[in-house]
């Protein structure tokens, strides 16, 4: 038995107990039904004893190996419940009438319904199945008598149990007194406690501060805390100090006369009365600056917390209190007392021992996760219920909502921490991993590498969960051992990466089939020569979970319909999958089939509408003529997530699409509508998708919604309907047999829209933005337009409308391949590729990121662009706000303080940057770039923060301004010049003080560098680069820069003299 121990083992126990007792409806077979009575009354006999055995198994061999038979027999149990109640399930199924397939499922205590119907069958092969349960019952029943004669010879007593050991909680009280000399580093963590100790200005209101330090029991909280609280500084700054060990029992009675006793050396026979005590301990505060230490809190009530912290209100500024604790959410209790909270040492994570006993086994069974693997919260999850840990019963709630619960219980004590590369996925620390492995004990193996031989007794019938690390090449050498544990219910190949390809031979597949028949997960995940399954499949009674993600996987067996307990299927990156199999209506535990990217199947097969269990979906593809059709849909009232609903023109009927019900979906949050690709040109077809979208209406808590390939003329008025609040993004995908945008502009609380391929468009005017009053498009913040060839022109929105009542906080518009609109074009602005269109947007208050690229005729640039803090514009040959003329810089708006980044690449019309573009006092970095025409910048100081200057390709540049050398505040750190033909010299001044890096590159005109460069003492500059500068013939004869480190001279064909 592992330390997983009795609390693991009577959360086990009562699942059983449970089953057992609703296995009183036997009536017909009084030989099976008396013998589950009589395991149900041995099993509370044992489990009232576990929790003395679990505190003796550490010292006493005998009693672990009572306790390893009881797990292993617990699982034996279960694993014959379970197939009575899969047979009862299938002569369920054979009894049922067709219409009750059509009856939705409850999916709750479906044991307890169904299993009368077990014995009231009395085929061939019930008799048989009855015998063989009656000599497997009879084996059990004999261990479970051994078992309980064990527990008599080893004295075992009943006593009371929270779940936590006791030996956890006799541990002996703390003390301030510590051993200096045998206490090494943690100097940089108490002398940033004792800094902030002996602060007392760090409380505006002059209140009292505590402090919590962190961690997993044994890390050396108590240790820090005796060091702080000996330290002489603070000893000296406190005219009150204590020390009191609160442990689990938080009693504020008993802590504050601890504290109490500490101060004032109180021997009160009052220890009860709690009004007195604190009226004492309050005496002894008043006015005087207090140290408190509270070790060792595990109490996370916020009104015990603050009936204790009183009396503390009464001593002086500058009081501390410093508690140690071992779980996150007692620093978040003392916050919400001391509105004051500092985590000196980082969270850890919480000590195993007093995890709830649910959630010990979930944390076990992370074991089976590598080093470093990283996992998604729905991944755990589904192992998880998969494996039974999750009690779908449990307080009410779903069992996929629990394990949400469990999974954020573990991250809150820092047994999980979410990923530094992707904060959607967690990752356990390595020594959590090794927790988890020490917690798991000999029930759970993962394989890093090939096992020898020698090392093939380890694997004993105590294994229950196997993981290995795939290979490259997975054949029988590698897997064969593990055949011989029999009873084993996991096998998952795990891999820190889905990149590169992984192999498992067919005879390796087929001997796991033969050899491992209690498997309840079974995954081949990531084995892309699996491009079929035997049909042994099938005999994976107890089968939960399949996974057969990454694999080249074609057609399902026929089999798997058989396969009465799976709860999940994951077909995520199957490619290659063209056929379910053909019937799936006995699958009615089914509560996940995940094929979102199986884009080659090509229908949904027959009886799908008796899933009734289903919670998530990727795909659903309506059958042509022997798949099931779209009103299947209408009995999986729970599913939620993501839907996507393909082959749309398969549908035959528009009352299938009424049928479907989606309006009733409310769980679902975003939903994908496509039709396939295809030329559509029957006028008629185009009328019948029109009605059938109109059907299509979802649920208004929808978040999320795509409409592809549709072929009607003209969109539903439901779409633009306000009661979808909570409808956040739309998209439209090659809609081309419309001839006007939807009017969704009264959405409230829309914020993306992309529209594509809508080639009918040729204009958007008032019927986009809705017939209301309201300002259309308020919550909107990105707008994007793309393979719009025919759309000619943009109508504002209402006579006297200003485009900033229209998008208010509109951000980023894109336009991509838009060839012919003129007319008024609202806002990051990404505008590319749009040849005729003129930028005549006044206002755009909230955009932060402008990129304009390849508009042959834009003229202007917004008037309010208060928050841009990025300028890209590139291939705008007549841009009319950056010319030559002063009056035209006179008429641009002012540039917003907020731009950081300006870039101007191919804008061949620009000769001079108006002087406002250099006085911008956040601009950062500059870069200019095969603008032809540029003679020159204006003679204005550089601004103050700008720290890099690139310039490139600009073949009519003759010299850089004076004025960007003088300025002594610069904060120029980089200056790059590339292929500049006609730039013949520089200005005869010293380079601006900050200046580090030069890079002179191409520039053939280019006929020597000012001596004042290098004639300075204050110059910071480190590189010198100059390449290919052909007319270059000599530096300066003066002395290099001190802090000149790098001179790199290259492809110099008429260099002379470097002094």
């Amino acid at each position: 038995m592992s330390i997983i121990g009795e609390a693991v083992l009577s959360a086990s126990f009562e699942l059983l107990i449970k089953k057992l007792a609703s296995l009183e409806l036997f009536t017909q077979h009084e030989k099976l039904k008396a013998g589950f009575l009589k395991w149900k009354d041995n099993m509370e006999m044992i489990q009232a004893v576990l929790a003395d055995a679990d505190d003796r198994q550490t010292n006493d061999k005998s009693v672990k190996k009572w306790l390893d038979m009881l797990q292993n027999l617990a699982y034996d149990v279960e694993d014959i419940l379970d197939e009575f109640e899969t047979e009862a399930l299938r002569r369920n199924l054979l009894l049922q009438e067709p219409a009750a397939a059509e009856q939705p499922c409850t999916c709750t205590s479906k044991f307890r319904k169904i299993i009368p119907t077990c014995f009231t069958n009395f085929s061939p092969r019930s008799i048989q199945f009855d015998s063989m349960m009656v000599s497997k019952m009879e084996e059990v029943t004999a261990r479970l008598q051994d078992i309980e004669r064990r527990k008599d010879l080893l004295n075992l007593k009943n006593v009371i149990s929270d779940g936590k050991s006791r030996n956890v909680r006799q541990r002996l009280p703390t003390t301030s007194l510590v051993n200096e000399a045998e206490v090494y580093g943690r100097e940089k963590d108490k002398e940033e406690i004792v800094e902030l100790l002996l602060r007392d200005d760090l409380r505006p209101d002059n209140g009292l501060s505590v402090y919590s330090i962190h961690g997993l029991g044994g890390v050396g909280k108590t240790t820090l805390a005796q060091r702080v609280y000996n330290d002489d500084r603070v000893q000296r700054h406190f005219e009150i100090k204590a020390w009191t060990c609160v442990s689990e029992d938080f009693d504020v009675s008993r802590v504050t006369q601890s504290i109490l006793k500490s101060i004032a050396n109180d021997h009160s026979k009052n220890d009860d009365d709690l009004n007195l005590l604190q009226e004492k301990l309050k005496k002894q505060l008043s006015g005087k600056k207090f140290l408190l230490v509270l070790d060792d809190v595990w109490n996370e009530n916020y009104n015990s917390w603050y009936t204790l912290s009183c009396p503390f209100g009464a001593g002086a500024s500058g009081s501390k209190i410093v508690v140690t604790h071992r779980n996150q959410d007692v620093a978040a209790t003392m916050r919400a007392v001391s509105e004051d909270k500092c985590d000196i040492v980082p969270a850890l994570r919480v000590s195993y021992h007093f995890l709830p006993p649910q959630l010990k086994r979930c944390f076990a069974y992370c074991s089976l996760f590598p080093k470093d693997y990283e996992f998604e919260e729905e991944e755990i999850i589904l192992l998880w219920t998969t494996e039974g840990f999750l009690d779908q019963e449990y307080s009410g709630r779903k069992m996929e909502d629990l394990g949400r619960e469990f999974v954020q219980e573990l991250h809150s004590r820092s047994l999980f921490q979410l990923s530094s590369k992707d904060t959607s996925r967690f990752v356990m620390h390595d020594l959590i991993n090794d927790l988890a492995r020490w917690a798991a004990g000999e029930q759970y193996f993962r394989m890093e590498d090939t096992l020898a031989g020698e090392n093939r007794q380890k694997f004993s019938q105590s294994l229950r969960h196997f993981s290995y690390i795939r290979g490259r090449y997975d054949g029988d050498t590698r897997l064969e051992f593990i055949c011989d544990v029999q009873h084993l219910r996991t096998f998952l190949p795990m891999k820190l990466s889905d990149f590169g390809d992984n192999y498992l031979a067919w005879s390796a597949l087929q001997m796991l089939l033969n050899h491992l028949p209690r498997l309840r997960v079974f995954s081949l995940r990531g084995h892309c020569n699996i491009f079929n399954l035997p049909n042994e499949i099938g005999n994976l009674k107890h089968l939960r979970c399949l996974n057969l993600s990454r694999t080249s996987i074609q057609i399902l067996p026929e089999s798997i319909n058989s396969l009465y307990n799976l709860h999940t299927i994951l077909l995520e990156g199957c490619w290659k999958l063209k056929k379910l199999c053909k019937d799936m209506g006995n699958l009615t535990k089914l509560r996940h089939l995940r094929n979102s990217d199986a884009y080659e199947l090509e229908e949904m097969p027959k009886g799908f509408s008796k899933l009734t269990c289903l919670l998530t979906l990727g795909r659903f593809v309506v059958g042509k003529d022997s798949g099931s059709g779209l009103r299947e849909l209408k009995s999986l009232t729970h599913l939620r997530g993501t839907l996507e609903i393909s082959k749309l023109e398969n549908v035959k009927d528009v009352g299938d699409a009424s049928e479907a019900q989606l309006n009733n979906k409310v769980n679902l949050q975003a939903i994908f509508l496509k039709w396939s690709a295809r030329d559509v040109r029957n006028l008629d077809q185009c009328e019948f998708e029109t009605q059938v979208l109109s059907m299509l209406k979802p649920h208004r808590d929808v978040q999320e919604l795509t409409i592809t390939g549709y072929s009607g003329t003209k969109f539903p008025i439901w779409l633009g309907d306000s009661s979808f609040s909570k409808l956040v993004q739309l998209k439209f995908e090659g809609c081309g047999k419309c001839t006007s945008l939807p009017s969704v502009g009264q959405l409230p609380f829309l914020k993306e829209l992309r529209i594509s391929g809508m080639d009918g468009v040729k204009s958007v005017g008032s019927e986009f933005y809705g017939n209301s009053c309201s300002v259309p498009f308020p919550s909107l913040e990105a707008l994007s337009f793309s393979e719009m060839t025919e759309w000619e022109e943009w109508i504002p929105c209402g006579a006297g409308q200003e485009v900033d009542e229209v998008f208010p906080k509109l951000q980023k518009l894109f336009l991509s391949i838009v060839k012919n609109c003129k007319e008024h074009c609202p806002n990051k602005l990404d505008i590319r590729s749009c040849h005729q269109l003129v930028v005549t947007i006044q206002c755009l208050p909230a955009l932060s990121e402008l990129q304009i690229n390849d508009i042959r005729s834009c003229h202007r640039l917004p008037q309010d662009i208060r928050s841009l803090n990025r300028l890209q514009i590139s291939r705008c040959p007549q841009l009319l706000p950056l010319v030559t003329e002063e009056e035209h810089d006179q008429q641009q708006p002012e540039l917003p303080c907020r731009l950081q980044f300006l870039e101007l690449r191919n804008c061949e019309g620009l000769t001079r940057l108006p002087q406002a573009l250099l006085t911008l006092s956040s601009l950062t970095e500059m870069r200019i770039h095969g603008c032809t025409s540029l003679v020159s910048f204006p003679e204005v100081a550089l601004p103050s923060q700008l720290r890099k200057v690139r310039i490139q390709e600009c073949n009519a540049l003759k010299s850089l301004p004076e004025a960007w050398m003088h300025n002594s505040n610069s904060s120029l750190e980089s200056l790059g010049i590339w292929s500049c033909n006609s730039l013949v010299s520089f200005p005869e001044v010293a380079l601006p003080s900050q200046l580090r890096t030069v890079t002179i590159e191409g520039c053939n005109a280019l006929k020597s560098l000012p001596e004042a460069w290098m004639n300075n003492f204050n110059s910071s500059l480190e590189s010198l680069e100059i390449r290919s500068c052909n007319s270059l013939v000599s530096f300066p004869e003066v002395a290099l820069p001190s802090q000149l480190r790098t001179v790199r001279i290259q492809r110099m064909q008429c260099f002379e003299i470097l002094t």
